[in-house]
């Protein structure tokens, strides 16, 4: 089965690691492949203590796209289509598992990625899989079994609260 979390309401990542702990709770191996993100959260430190869960990510934080230089631009490209190597390299050896992509949605739709290795995962896949993203990606709604819009209706940032410590949003 396969499943695509988007939209730009709140909710994504956390449905697709609510599953992940779900998964690790029954026993199942989990492995969480984080695009576009590389600096610390406390997500990454709760899953580094589940021994089900493999936790691929960036190297360091590379900032918001629209901020990133063209060398930048080539260096995270390159680190995301490692990551999605080993992400279905690691779907290959546990069938059985939970594979999440969480942003890479977001990563097709910056061409901060290979479009044709995202494609080869997602029309054969290995293990049960998650996809998020911001905007609606057919290669991803065409072909999964479950598909959910995240909308927001409201949000405290829209009246100017910032993000919590510990709570991000």
């Amino acid at each position: 089965m396969t499943h695509y979390y988007y939209g730009n309401g709140k909710g994504k990542t956390t449905a697709a690691l609510g599953m992940a702990v779900r998964a690790a709770g029954h026993g199942l191996p989990v492995c969480v492949v984080q695009f576009l993100k590389g600096s610390f959260s406390g997500e990454v430190k709760s899953l580094g203590v589940l021994p089900q869960v493999t936790l691929i990510r960036l190297p360091k934080d590379y900032g918001f796209s629209f901020q990133m230089t063209q060398q930048q631009m080539q260096e995270i490209t390159a680190q995301h289509n490692h990551m999605l190597e080993s992400a279905a390299t690691w779907a290959k050896q546990h069938p059985d598992g939970l594979l999440i992509l969480d942003e890479i949605g977001d990563a097709v739709e910056l061409k901060l990625i290979d479009v044709d290795l995202v494609k080869q995962l997602v029309m054969h896949p290995m293990a049960e899989q998650i996809y998020t993203g911001h905007a609606e990606q057919p290669l991803f709604t065409e072909h999964a079994d479950y598909v959910t819009e995240c909308r927001c209706v409201r949000h405290p940032h829209q009246s100017g609260v910032q993000a919590r410590k510990g709570i991000e949003y």
